[in-house]
Parts: structure tokens; C-alpha cells; sequence
């Protein structure tokens, strides 16, 4: 997993969010039942983030409050009058949850046609970059100022690099 224990927070390949879509969400008032399509792969206080989902009171950023099997898990909050069934989505696992700033992301030696994309847990794009066709080994790409996000950091996409983003 990234490393966030010192400044920048470093983010390698491997710490790219997975990707999981979401066969159903079932409200029970305080907690929610989610169904994937296909196997989930979390366990139970893992961090995750609902993207795109059909009813739009289950975006965001929770923690798994149980595993039921290896394609449906409990999420804690208040879906109380939220449709009972049938919503649909995306999970994907967030590096971080709670608030935070982040002053600058620097992109460390992509490859050739490399992508990054960050977003926040609701899907809203913090930092996003496309490499050119060739690129050097020493090839950075910086972005400074961006902003406070109250709403989670997820790693939709790193093709490869290193991207270090400097919490402040």
C-alpha cells in the first residue's frame, strides 16, 4: 500500500484503486447492502469509495462495516428514504478518507501513453495527466495549489510512475 506515513504521500502502480461494479445496493435505514457483480476482494474496515452510483444518496466514502461473502458487504450511514433496492455503481478502494489538502502532485518517470487520475470518492477529478508518445526517464509532470477535499482520495488510475502528493 502507499506510503502516507511521511511527507509526500508516494503512490506506485500497485496502489491503483480496484475496480469492482456493483450489482445492487439495498438500503436498511442505517446500513446498506452491497452486492457486487463479481468478487470484491475486501474485508471488513477496508476503505472504499461508491462512484457513479444510479441513486445518488450512496456516493462517497465508507468504511466496510462487514464482509457477508466474497460478493456482498455492509456500508454504515444514513440511507434511510434512499430507493430499496436496485441501485448500481462502481467500488473502488480509496487510499485515504477523511479531510485533507493537497498542496502539489508531482508525476516521477511515466512511460509513453501513461495516464494518473485522482479523484475524490464522489468520482471528482483532482488531478489528471496524459503522457506524450516518448517520454524520458526523467520525464516529471507537476501540478501545484490544488485544493482541501473533505471527500476522500482514490487512485483511479496509475499506468506507471510514481506520483508524490505533498499534504499540507
Amino acid at each position: 500500500m502507499a506510503q502516507i506515513a511521511a511527507n509526500p504521500w508516494s503512490f506506485t502502480t500497485s496502489d491503483a484503486a480496484t475496480s469492482t461494479s456493483i450489482s445492487s445496493i439495498v438500503s436498511k435505514g442505517h446500513s446498506a447492502l452491497v452486492t457486487t457483480s463479481t468478487s470484491h476482494g475486501l474485508s471488513a474496515y477496508n476503505a472504499i469509495a461508491i462512484q457513479a452510483p444510479s441513486v445518488a444518496g450512496y456516493a462517497g466514502g465508507f468504511k466496510v462495516a462487514s464482509v457477508l461473502s466474497a460478493t456482498t458487504f455492509l456500508i454504515r450511514g444514513d440511507f434511510a428514504g434512499l430507493a430499496s433496492a436496485g441501485a448500481s455503481g462502481n467500488v473502488l478502494t480509496a487510499a485515504y478518507l477523511p479531510r485533507l489538502r493537497i498542496e502539489q502532485a508531482l508525476w516521477c518517470n511515466p512511460g509513453a501513453n501513461a495516464t494518473v487520475l485522482v479523484t475524490d470518492c464522489y468520482g471528482n477529478q483532482l488531478y489528471s495527466n496524459t503522457t506524450v508518445a516518448s517520454t524520458g526517464a526523467d520525464q516529471v509532470f507537476t501540478s501545484g495549489k490544488l485544493f482541501w477535499t473533505g471527500l476522500g482520495l482514490v487512485i483511479n488510475t496509475l499506468s506507471s510512475g510514481t506520483l508524490q502528493l505533498t499534504i499540507n
